[in-house]
């Protein structure tokens, strides 16, 4: 039996020359292997999918969970014109309190509009909100008393508080409000059954 030792030297080279002379067929395995990398990333991007107006597979859960709360269509009157909105109800303690939370999406154009039974200094915080959100405060005639912008996900420090009594909170995506030159003073125009 004939043994022949090969060092690592000698490996070294053999795998060197054939790379030089098949480039082609090492790199085409690596290129294939980081494009699925990156598709895979993409594709589990939700925030890709809302910008190119496909519904992302999150969509089916968030529009589950609406549909157990009501939901109206509002205005707001804006130095530009009429914005139109679909807002979901929190009216019960139970409803205010869950809020957002645990959503990953929000519809553009889509929020919610949280009701009390009397004005009163209102503060929200974004305990399990995974959202970026705008808070509008509205007296008892719908006209916006201040707006608190850009509430960041998850911090429970932060509270975000009316500058006066307030009757209803609506939350948006982050940048809505400024999006749509909606600004404090301008009213909506929702009604409640």
């Amino acid at each position: 039996m004939n043994s022949k030792r090969i060092s690592k030297e000698q490996v070294s080279k053999q795998i060197s020359d054939f790379l030089q002379n098949n480039w082609l067929i090492a790199a085409v395995p690596l290129v294939i292997i980081l494009s699925l990398c990156s598709l895979i990333s993409l594709l589990g991007n939700n925030n890709l999918w809302d910008q190119l107006g496909i519904a992302s597979n999150q969509s089916s859960r968030v529009e589950q969970y609406s549909q157990n709360l009501e939901t109206i269509q509002a205005t707001v009157q804006t130095t530009d014109g009429i914005k139109h909105l679909k807002l979901e109800i929190a009216r019960t303690p139970q409803e205010r309190s869950t809020g957002l939370m645990n959503r990953s999406l929000l519809a553009s154009d889509n929020g919610m509009l949280f009701v009390f039974e009397n004005e009163q200094m209102l503060e929200f915080w974004m305990k399990d909100t995974y959202i970026s959100l705008d808070i509008a405060f509205l007296d008892g005639n719908q006209k916006i008393i201040n707006i608190e912008e850009n509430a960041k996900p998850l911090d429970t420090s932060l509270r975000y508080k009316s500058e006066s009594p307030a009757k209803y909170a609506i939350e948006m995506n982050s940048g809505w409000f400024a999006t749509n030159n909606v600004q404090t003073g301008d009213s909506f125009n929702f009604i409640l059954e």
